[in-house]
């Protein structure tokens, strides 16, 4: 059983995640951990986010994954945005004229050619939702049904401000658990592995605000 801290740096891209089933592969962790001595575990600097224990087969699919290397060259890649407040994530439904539209996801959206992740969730959350945020850490990697690589990003919102739906992109803005996403007949089928990981304390999301 392996227990510890991780994080990634902005521009760094490097995060851990968990294989599952269903449409949704998760690309592991690829960075070299430093080991502190005398730790149970393994520990990730800056410290940020707890993973769980890594099983026979999780482990696995990270090494394939080490194998292939970080970038994926000729898919499209974007970016999530997780914010949490008292408990509750912040959450979207998605514009009806949009991708998937109507259905409930976090906030995010595609990286721009030229931008690193944390430029790009910053961006998505100011273009979607009128927010001031700053990306902290890349805590899981998904890739979607039609194929899209996201990078799942922490971020802290400032307190000061209200959030204003983009009148395209976004329907709704609301605030809720992980279970109670994971009630709505509406979710985005990609974000389910995640909420599941939350709910099992497979991956702990730190409350941050600006």
């Amino acid at each position: 059983m392996i227990t510890g801290m991780l994080s990634g740096r902005p521009g760094d891209g490097d995060c851990w995640g968990r294989l599952g089933g269903g449409d949704v592969s998760i690309m592991q962790l690829s960075k070299a951990p430093r080991r502190e001595a005398g730790a149970r575990g393994t520990r990730f600097e800056p410290d940020s986010v707890v993973y769980g224990a890594e099983s026979e087969t999780s482990a696995r699919h990270r090494v394939a994954s080490e194998n292939q290397g970080r970038k994926h060259s000729g898919r499209r890649c974007g970016v999530v945005a997780v914010a949490q407040r008292d408990g509750l994530f912040l959450a979207i439904r998605r514009g009806r004229t949009v991708r998937a539209g109507g259905r409930v996801c976090f906030p995010g959206g595609h990286i721009e050619a030229g931008e690193e992740e944390h430029e790009a969730v910053v961006r998505e959350c100011r273009e979607e939702l009128a927010a001031q945020v700053e990306a902290r850490a890349c805590v899981w990697r998904s890739v979607t049904s039609w194929g899209t690589s996201l990078a799942w990003w922490t971020v802290a919102l400032a307190d000061d401000g209200d959030l204003v739906p983009d009148p395209i992109e976004v329907d709704e803005i609301f605030w809720r658990t992980a279970e109670e996403l994971l009630a709505e007949p509406d979710l985005l089928e990609g974000n389910r592995e995640f909420l599941e990981a939350v709910i099992r304390g497979d991956l702990r999301v730190m409350e941050d605000r600006l």
